[in-house]
């Protein structure tokens, strides 16, 4: 038997949301925008993997291709 209690995040193109959505027994139950959250997030990672200073510093992300489904990589490198 598998559990239909579910947890998933979507990304939506259009209206450029990351969204956490629940299902319960299978069913759609509610999307909780937490795109500001995520974003914040992940640009602390960023910073803090790539060693950049607590008081200052650009990270420059390049995209190595055009479609976002067939990124090889992104690279990024600290600005002073």
């Amino acid at each position: 038997m598998t559990d239909k209690n579910q947890l998933k995040l979507t990304y939506n193109q259009t209206d450029s949301k990351i969204c956490l959505e629940t299902y319960d027994e299978g069913f759609f139950n509610q999307s909780i925008d937490i795109t500001d959250e995520v974003v914040e997030l992940v640009i602390e990672k960023l910073f803090n993997d790539m060693n950049c200073p607590v008081n200052g510093g650009t990270i420059e992300l390049t995209r190595k291709q055009g479609k976002r489904d067939n990124i090889v990589k992104v690279l990024g490198e600290i600005r002073k």
